[in-house]
């Protein structure tokens, strides 16, 4: 489902140290901020439908945790992309040339 209390085909995942878990929802093209606890996540990155544009992700295969911000592999783009907290859109810091 594309609910944020439902997921489609999670991928991967990053348990920051309150526990919460960071979700590649990878066919609803997004990430989830899941705190422990919770009955649903937090929409923090993508979520825009599947494509290019810099508020959108494809086929998102990871996440990693850094400093608050998120590093998304976003594979179908071929790109590493930085979401700051609160942003609509990300930054790529790495790859996108396809």
């Amino acid at each position: 489902g594309s609910k944020l209390s439902q997921l489609n085909r999670p991928f991967r995942i990053f348990v920051d140290e309150h526990e919460t878990l960071f979700i590649v929802d990878r066919n609803n093209s997004r990430i989830l901020r899941w705190p422990s606890g919770a009955t649903q996540g937090e929409l923090i990155a993508g979520g825009n439908g599947r494509g290019h544009s810099l508020s959108q992700l494809d086929q998102p295969s990871g996440v990693h945790v850094c400093r608050e911000s998120l590093l998304v592999a976003d594979r179908g783009n071929h790109r590493i992309v930085k979401w700051a907290p609160g942003a609509t859109e990300g930054v790529v810091v790495a790859g996108g040339c396809g």
